[in-house]
C-alpha cells in the first residue's frame, strides 16, 4: 500500500489550467502511482478508477504525455509522464517524494526539538529536595574521590593529618 503525498504546488502549476476531467485523472494517477512512481492500468481502467468518460481519459493522458512549454519542470520538456509497459510511470515522482521525505524529517525533527526543550524548560523549574540520604550519599562519594586520590598519589589517609575520613 503506497502513498502519494500532495503538494499545494499543484494549484499554481498548469495542470491546474486544464479541464475537471484531467485534474481528476491526474489526481488518480498520483494516488495509484506505486514507489517507484509507476502506474499499471489500462487506459479503460484509469477512466473507470478516475470516474471519467474514456474519451476524456485519453484526452488527459494525451496531455501527460505531450511537453508543456509552462511547466516549472523542464526536465523531459514538461512531460508528466511516459508510456511503460502495462501502463505509465510519472516523470517527476522521485523528485517530489524525495522533497517529501525531507520536509517530513525537517518537521520531525522541529517536533523532537520542541519536546526535548519542554522536557528542559519543566525539569529546569523542578528543585530536587535535599534529604538526609543525598547528604550521606554526597559525602560518600566526597570520600571515595579522596581516597581515589590519595590512592594515586601514594598518600596514606588513615596517617595523613590533613586527609579526609569517614564519618
Amino acid at each position: 500500500m503506497g502513498y502519494t503525498k500532495l503538494f499545494n504546488s499543484i494549484i499554481t502549476s498548469t495542470i491546474w489550467q486544464e479541464s475537471a476531467h484531467t485534474k481528476v485523472v491526474w489526481i488518480t494517477m498520483l494516488a495509484l502511482a506505486d514507489k517507484n512512481g509507476e502506474v499499471t492500468a489500462t487506459l479503460p481502467g484509469l477512466a473507470r478508477l478516475a470516474d471519467v468518460p474514456l474519451d476524456d481519459c485519453r484526452l488527459a493522458v494525451a496531455k501527460f504525455l505531450a511537453p508543456d512549454p509552462y511547466s516549472r519542470s523542464k526536465e523531459a520538456g514538461g512531460r508528466r509522464v511516459e508510456e511503460i509497459d502495462g501502463g505509465w510511470s510519472l516523470l517527476n515522482f522521485r523528485k517530489y517524494r524525495l522533497m517529501a521525505s525531507k520536509e517530513e524529517a525537517l518537521a520531525s525533527q522541529a517536533e523532537r526539538t520542541a519536546r526535548y526543550r519542554a522536557r528542559q524548560a519543566r525539569d529546569a523549574g523542578t528543585v530536587t529536595p535535599v534529604t538526609e540520604s543525598h547528604n550521606l550519599s554526597t559525602a560518600n562519594r566526597d570520600i571515595a574521590e579522596a581516597e581515589a586520590e590519595a590512592d594515586a598519589s601514594g598518600t596514606d589517609l588513615s596517617t595523613d593529618p590533613g586527609a579526609t575520613s569517614a564519618p
